[in-house]
């Protein structure tokens, strides 16, 4: 919002220098985005009376005039219109450099010699007028500098108005908050309306059908109006605002919405159906041209002030071109309404029409300040065109916001703020921003904040309110007294932070997703229909259609974050992430659980000079599984045949499960899978609910000192059964061994020539230690031994 201090001084008698106003404002809460100085450069351009004209002696169209300019007396030849004996007007001597960088200089025409120019408005950037010289008052004495004789030196603020104080949108409202932060009183401004003509009923009627989108309607009709160009010192605080001039009758709508923030609108009277006004929801489909001569299509959601026939405005937004007012216009009828606000904004979003009106109606505007708009706007179309002004208003008044009262306590305004503040002062305070004082004794003070104050709602709004006037950079500086109790970490965020450090220890970065997938992404991971995964939530307003539905498993993401490190030629990649999953309920919020999801593809190492490089294989995203479980202390986890994960390959893969509970998988990406998602390299994939994890047996970690005692190692080569799973192998023998085995390592297997089809043959090293002692050859001879005999019987191996 912008304002001059000249316009903002017709309220409020303004004493601060422009700068600490503007500071003093900004701290408020509205900043002032720039203050620019009005009228510079215009002190060297003079006032010149004109006491001679004759017409040019050889060129048509052009007068000879000798002009005062105070000390002396200049010629000046001019093609303006309007130069007559008597006429003042701004005079710019050569060496005079105007507003566009032009600098005047003497100029010959034909034989006479112009010593200088008159000027119109828009050559010293005060209006666009251009259709003359500037007129100014038979009052300004020649040879003074205009900025003196007109006074055009002003200062414009450009404030920043917050979406929640559309009452600032207006000259009347920054003057108020302004009155309220120098704490000086608000001038009274009494509106003097002449109501010469018949009474309104008698020439106009308004229905308002649907009042929830239009609460309040008011009209005056004002007749025997002549239109025509507006004063200059409206038209100069237009421009200045960034409104442009168009004539008397529609400048006055615009400046009274300036002034009070009430946007206005005038409509031709005798281009109104009926004389009558009805306010209702548009028809689906329905057609309409705007003042920017642009058809637009309506629906029933955008409310149309229409006349006895057919729609003449959007209310609120913007007017039709087939009622607006034109040359011959003589007659009007003059709007001010409240529009349901929510209602103002859809419209013009919808339509893609911002207005100036819609801007400030889409905030809120005064439902009882409208009154006063719309006298004023009688009142200076009287004034300044001659309007003869209907006795009395049309009001249609329903349900308009009505202010309720508030209640504000000492206690709690310093307990916020930080000072000691009475009631009394807080009384004062609010006082200076019109609000009522109702009641202020004790702790608490009750007030019933004014009908364009829609913000003041709680009682934090009119603690907010105090600090503004008594100003934040009064509130203390204290340090914020910070408890040093934490909240407990939940199991699964503990359980969840320790994973993280195995993987990130373990030369894996993390990666974060989105929580959204593609609808087709678990189709292509071959997943079944009937499969619980494939219960997917739907987005009602998806980003994109790569972002349509929750996620059920991580595998997508980060199949498809390892696509884009390969396509970035990042071959060699270890990523892991650990987020949620969601499943729908029947009723309620989804079902949410915590998984991890690790992804390895390429070289097992960086390339290095004394190794050859190694692609990663099955056994190193197990590998890193089984590190986990080690760090966790997760007991009875295993490994059983993969059965129900598609998209891993049946061969290098299998399901990790804790007694009968599933917990996760681990293997390699399917050929086909890989195609589907344009994965080029093989890559290895662990996927684990650790929610699951939670419930599963876990062995207390704890230190034990190493044995002084020398351990002994015996290797085992046998033949056994191709479905024979090296883990039942080894807890056979950690079975029978007794207490002196430590541990039991596979470190080859076999199978081909030689060997019997349907086995394998495996070789591995049992180590025997004991904590107390060395141990004897019998000893070990005779443990071993019964580990044989243990394996021979319950897993039919054959030694070699």
């Amino acid at each position: 919002m912008k304002a001059t201090i000249q316009w903002l001084s017709d309220f409020v008698d303004i004493d601060l220098e422009v700068h600490k106003l503007a500071d003093l404002m900004t701290m408020s809460g509205f900043e002032v985005e720039a203050v620019e100085k009005l009228g510079e450069g215009l002190e060297k351009i003079l006032v010149g009376e004109i006491i001679e004209v004759t017409p040019h002696p050889t060129m048509e169209g052009l007068t000879v005039s000798k002009v005062d300019a105070g000390q002396s007396s200049v010629t000046i030849v001019s093609s303006a219109p309007n130069i007559r004996v008597g006429l003042r007007a701004p005079l710019a001597l050569p060496g005079v450099r105007l507003p566009g960088g032009i600098e005047v200089s003497k100029r010959v025409f034909e034989g006479v010699e112009s010593t200088g120019v008159l000027l119109a408005e828009d050559e010293i950037a005060l209006t666009a007028d251009h259709t003359g010289v500037m007129e100014l008052p038979g009052t300004a004495r020649a040879g003074r500098p205009i900025t003196e004789a007109m006074d055009l030196v002003d200062w414009l603020l450009d404030i920043g108005v917050t979406p929640n104080r559309g009452d600032c949108l207006s000259i009347l409202g920054l003057a108020r908050e302004i009155s309220a932060l120098t704490n000086v009183p608000l001038k009274k401004r009494e509106i003097k309306i002449i109501e010469e003509g018949p009474d309104i009923n008698t020439l106009a009627s308004v229905q308002v059908i649907d009042k929830d989108l239009c609460p309040r309607y008011t009209a005056r009709v004002v007749q025997d109006l002549k239109i025509g160009k507006s004063p200059f010192w409206m038209r100069l605080r237009l421009k200045r605002l960034d409104l442009r001039d168009i004539s008397n009758v529609v400048d006055i709508t615009n400046y009274v919405m300036l002034e009070y923030g009430q946007p206005m609108h005038a409509f031709d009277y005798h281009l109104l159906s009926g004389n009558k006004i009805v306010v209702k929801r548009a028809a689906k489909g329905q057609t309409f041209y705007t003042l920017d001569a642009v058809e637009r299509t309506l629906d029933e959601d955008i409310l149309m002030i229409c006349d006895g026939e057919k729609p003449v405005a959007i209310g609120g937004v913007m007017g039709g071109a087939n009622s607006e007012i034109q040359d011959d216009t003589t007659d009007v009828l003059v709007e001010a309404a409240y529009f349901h606000p929510p209602s103002i904004r859809r419209t013009a979003k919808k339509l893609g029409l911002p207005s100036e009106a819609a801007f400030r109606m889409e905030r809120g505007v005064d439902p009882v300040g409208l009154v006063d708009a719309a006298n004023r706007t009688a009142e200076l179309m009287h004034d300044l065109a001659g309007g003869v002004v209907a006795r009395g208003m049309i009001d249609i008044l329903g349900e308009i916001p009505r202010s309720r009262p508030l209640t504000i306590r000492t206690s709690r305004t310093k307990k916020i703020m930080g000072f000691d503040v009475t009631a009394q002062e807080i009384s004062q305070f609010l006082r200076r921003l019109q609000i009522e004082v109702q009641d202020g004794t004790g702790d608490s003070v009750t007030v019933l904040p004014p009908p364009y104050r829609m913000d003041l709602e709680r009682e934090i709004d009119l603690i907010e309110e105090v600090a503004r006037l008594k100003g934040f950079d009064k509130i203390p500086e204290t340090l914020p007294e910070i408890g040093m109790e934490y909240a407990d970490k939940s199991p699964i965020r503990a359980l969840s932070e320790r994973v993280s450090d195995v993987m990130l220890s373990a030369g894996f970065n993390e990666v974060i997703t989105y929580s959204f997938v593609a609808s087709d992404s678990f189709e292509k991971l071959g997943i079944a229909e009937t499969d619980p995964q494939r219960n997917v939530i739907l987005l009602k307003n998806p980003m994109n259609e790569d972002m349509a539905v929750m996620r059920t498993s991580l595998v997508p993401s980060i199949i498809k974050t390892c696509v884009t490190n390969i396509n970035y030629l990042n071959y060699d990649v270890r990523i892991f992430e650990i987020a949620r999953v969601f499943r729908p309920r029947e009723k309620g919020l989804p079902e949410e659980k915590e998984h991890l999801c690790a992804l390895i593809s390429g070289k097992r190492y960086p390339k290095q000079w004394g190794a050859p490089p190694a692609d990663v294989d099955f056994f190193d995203i197990k590998g890193i599984w089984e590190t986990i479980v080690d760090k966790m202390g997760l007991l009875e986890i295993e490994y059983t045949d993969n059965g129900e994960y598609p998209y891993l390959d049946g061969e290098q893969s299998c399901a990790i499960v804790s007694g009968s509970t599933p917990i996760g998988c681990i293997g390699k990406v399917d050929q086909g899978i890989m195609k589907n998602f344009d994965l080029g390299r093989d890559a290895y994939i662990l996927e684990v609910n650790l929610s699951r994890l939670l419930d599963c047996a876990t062995r207390e970690i704890a230190f034990r000192a190493l044995s002084r005692f020398p351990s002994v190692l015996r290797d085992i080569s046998m033949v056994v059964g191709g479905n024979v799973k090296s883990r039942e192998i080894v807890e056979t023998i950690s079975v029978a061994g007794d207490t002196i085995i430590k541990d039991v390592t596979v470190f080859d297997m076999y199978q081909g020539k030689q060997i019997q089809e349907n086995k394998k043959s495996l070789a591995l090293t049992v180590r025997y230690q004991s904590e107390d002692r060395t141990l004897t050859d019998d000893e070990v001879n005779m443990v071993h031994g019964r580990v044989i005999d243990a394996l021979k019987k319950r897993l039919d191996i054959q030694i070699r």
